[in-house]
């Protein structure tokens, strides 16, 4: 998932949907890829990280950009869009 988000970043892109609205994600990082999670399950959402599980370990997502919005840092996007652990964030 990490590749795709670097491959996709320009263009078209890699989403996920928050309440009906599409979320690009511009840079993430490999958390831990050692663990098997629950694709789209946020591990940890906090004001200094954002980390969501996948089938082949964790991510953590550093800039995204809400649809209609411009790019921001995860901070900035959890400021204003409070995630809870254990929500499942969908494709």
């Amino acid at each position: 998932l990490h590749g795709k988000v670097r491959g996709f970043s320009l263009g078209p892109g890699t989403y996920f949907t928050l309440d009906g609205k599409r979320v690009k994600v511009h840079r993430s990082i490999v958390k831990d890829d050692d663990v098997v999670g629950t694709p789209g399950k946020v591990s940890k959402a906090n004001e200094h990280e954002l980390v969501i599980e996948t089938s082949r370990g964790k991510l953590a997502l550093l800039e995204v950009q809400p649809e209609s919005k411009a790019r921001m840092a995860t901070k900035e996007f959890l400021a204003g869009h409070p995630l809870r652990e254990g929500q499942i964030l969908t494709p």
